[in-house]
């Protein structure tokens, strides 16, 4: 009983530990936290599901079948949600780096823009 509350406690540990690391990866090389990643993850586990038990695709099929969902889901997320945003922050980091350069307080937080 102990050992399988070790080995519980240890699988979600890892589990966390990886969704963590997805999320440190996107922030740090986008500076926007992905807030849509946890859905993404869970839209991958259903369509690999309705994959393999609906469609009754084989393992390697449902895989590739969940693949191609995920990335579809990916491409629409950034196109509708992630692009208007990173517009509009940029807009606004134009404007504040105008509006304040003459002044020695620079109230510009934009140095992640490229």
């Amino acid at each position: 009983m102990f050992l399988q509350f070790l080995i519980n406690g240890l699988v979600i540990g890892i589990l966390y530990s990886l969704s963590t690391i997805g999320f440190a990866l996107v922030y740090n090389t986008t500076r926007i936290f992905h807030i849509a990643a946890s859905s993404l993850y869970v839209a991958a586990a259903y369509s690999f599901y309705y994959g393999y038990s609906i469609l009754n695709f084989s393992f390697g099929v449902s895989i590739l079948f969940s693949l191609v969902i995920t990335v579809f889901l990916s491409i629409l997320c950034d196109l509708l949600v992630y692009k208007p945003l990173i517009k509009k922050i940029f807009i606004k980091c134009y404007y504040d780096q105008f509006y304040w350069n003459h002044d020695r307080f620079s109230k510009s937080n934009c140095h992640f823009i490229r």
